[in-house]
């Protein structure tokens, strides 16, 4: 007679309890901010952006288009 095979039974409980040990020590390493990387005061952001030329201009009627209006 065949016996029952019950010691693999906790294997699947055992690599899952694995991998989400695994995936919250992902969490916490890659999901920080790492401090204040901006330095003390932030300051201001300026953003220009050269060479739009046609797109640029076109945007308003395009948005008219667009909403009908």
């Amino acid at each position: 007679m065949a016996e029952d095979n019950k010691s693999g039974n906790a294997m699947p409980f055992i690599v899952g309890g694995l991998v989400v040990a695994v995936a919250v020590i992902a969490y916490v390493l890659f999901a920080t901010d790492g401090g204040d990387t901006a330095g003390t005061g932030g300051g201001d952001v300026n953003v220009t952006v050269e060479g739009a030329g046609d797109a640029a201009d076109n945007a308003p009627d395009a948005v008219e288009e667009s909403t009908g209006n």
